[in-house]
């Protein structure tokens, strides 16, 4: 009669076994499987098989018994496989995986050789996934017990079933671990009880496995690869950037991703970042400009919207006279120079004004702790037209008078930058940009010299789209640039020096 094993498993301590009191058997099969043959046993004896079908396969047996025990018959049907089976009260036998059953139920303890001595019993339970299932290697012996035993097997892809080399075999708790060789074969030791041993390889899936070691065993291994997944790359680009020309040495820095700089004094200073690129350098502390390529200061052309910028600094170029908060972007040219820029012998400094948002108001402020910063961009007509406003200024002055020296107390250094750029779209084909621009820097420093320069720059731009292909910009632009040196001595020393260059170009 078939019966169903539960799956629990009972280890260790002592084995219950009924033997002595076993009666005689004679029986014989022809050609019977061991499903058969237990349903013969329970058919003539008074015994009761419990176990699980799928442990038993279909290999047939003949053989022929004379008054002998139960044990003999189970002894030799069971020889050469991993079952093993226990004889308990009232003619029950129960069929296990390599393990024998015992008494009672106890906690789970580790399993070794010094448990079995001092009779710990040990509690497994299987789980129904086939991950945490335990294999059993070996059969329990009740006569003889060694410290370790030998595991041998071979690991395979399981994609296409060919040997894995160099697969890592390891037990982690009892830092136990082998290699594979150029077969795929593996030889572990492991000691008795409970262990678990993973595979480990580069481009493969970890594989555990829940082992219980009863004895001397084999187990074969197959491992899935395993891809590994990347985070996602994602590159973008503006299609109104497309390559038109080839330009050698050209650099451009986008001002947005210069935030995280760290800033200088509550600056995030444009020029102070130009010079971190190869070739460009300052031209040193308390001077004007930057040396590009070992050209001198003043070879180099500061664009501002197509406006020519002459002083690019404050306060002796410890400040950029470019507010970064309006700015969109700016190109470098320490190569060759286009030729719609002239005759510059050194670089260009191309500074373009961002458009001011036609759809919501923004702003942006900064305070530091010399100078204060503010924009705002302001829509006229949505999605037609917008205006950017921003102010900047030191309040040094101050900071000069509070200083506690007689040589100081005279001394003033300031500076302010405003500018407006109104942006109007007509249509798909036409754009108009106006930009103004105005800076201002005034310093005496323990001295009777009064040192004043300014810029002041004003743009329009209309660009002009014919086709997908072809555009065109009208570009008329101004710009002053102007210095006063005054000096207030004594009797007839006193003089006043004034320079200024206006220009005024169309493109």
């Amino acid at each position: 009669m078939k019966k169903l094993l539960v799956h629990v498993f009972l280890f260790v301590s002592f084995a219950l076994s009924a033997q002595n009191k076993q009666e005689k058997i004679s029986i014989s099969f022809t050609n019977n499987t061991k499903k058969e043959i237990f349903s013969i046993l329970e058919k003539k004896t008074n015994y009761t098989f419990f176990y699980v079908d799928a442990w038993l396969d279909e290999t047939v047996l003949t053989d022929i018994f004379k008054n002998v025990s139960i044990a003999i018959i189970l002894d030799k049907i069971l020889d050469n496989t991993s079952l093993n089976y226990s004889i308990i009260e009232n003619h029950k036998i129960i069929i296990t995986q390599g393990n024998l059953l015992h008494k009672s139920l106890y906690e789970e303890t580790e399993m070794t050789i010094s448990s079995l001595k001092t009779a710990t019993p040990i509690y497994i339970e299987t789980d129904s996934n086939e991950e945490n299932n335990a294999i059993s290697i070996g059969k329990e012996s009740k006569d003889h017990q060694q410290e370790n035993y030998t595991l041998k097997g071979f690991i395979k892809s399981q994609q296409n079933n060919t040997p894995v080399e160099g697969v890592v075999v390891l037990e982690r708790d009892k830092n136990i671990s082998v290699t594979t060789d150029k077969n795929g074969a593996f030889t572990i030791v492991l000691p008795f009880g409970k262990n678990k041993i993973e595979t480990l390889l580069l481009g493969f899936k970890t594989s555990v496995k829940k082992l219980i070691v009863f004895g001397n065993g084999t187990l074969n291994i197959k491992i899935a690869e395993e891809a590994e997944m990347l985070d996602e790359l994602i590159i973008t680009t503006k299609k109104e950037n497309n390559i038109k020309e080839v330009i050698a040495g050209i650099t451009q820095i986008n001002i947005e991703e210069i935030k995280n700089i760290p800033q200088v004094l509550g600056e995030r200073d444009i020029l102070k970042i130009a010079t971190t690129l190869p070739g460009i350098t300052s031209a040193g502390e308390g001077a004007e400009g930057v040396n590009v390529r070992g050209g001198k200061v003043d070879q180099n052309l500061f664009l501002l919207d197509e406006s020519v910028l002459y002083n690019p600094a404050h306060f002796l170029g410890l400040f950029s006279a470019i507010n970064p908060f309006t700015t969109s972007d700016l190109k470098v040219y320490k190569g060759n120079i286009p030729a719609e820029y002239g005759g510059r012998i050194s670089a260009v400094f191309d500074i373009t004004t961002k458009d001011a948002s036609t759809t919501e108001f923004k702003g942006e402020a900064s305070i530091g702790a010399v100078t204060s910063n503010i924009s705002i961009e302001i829509p006229i007509l949505k999605e037609k037209s917008g205006l950017l406003l921003a102010a900047r200024s030191t309040y040094s002055n101050w900071i000069l008078k509070s200083l506690n020296d007689k040589s100081l107390n005279n001394s003033s250094a300031s500076f302010y930058d405003i500018i407006a750029k109104y942006n109007h779209t007509f249509n798909e084909k036409n754009t108009v940009r106006i930009t103004g621009y105005h800076s201002n820097d005034n310093f005496r420093i323990a001295s009777d010299t009064t040192n004043t320069y300014g810029n002041t720059l004003a743009s329009i731009n209309w660009s002009h789209k014919f086709n997908d292909k072809n555009h065109g910009n009208v570009i008329l632009a101004s710009s002053n640039y102007a210095f006063n040196i005054n000096y207030d001595g004594t009797g007839n020393n006193n003089f006043d020096l004034k320079y200024t260059i206006n220009e005024i170009s169309g493109k």
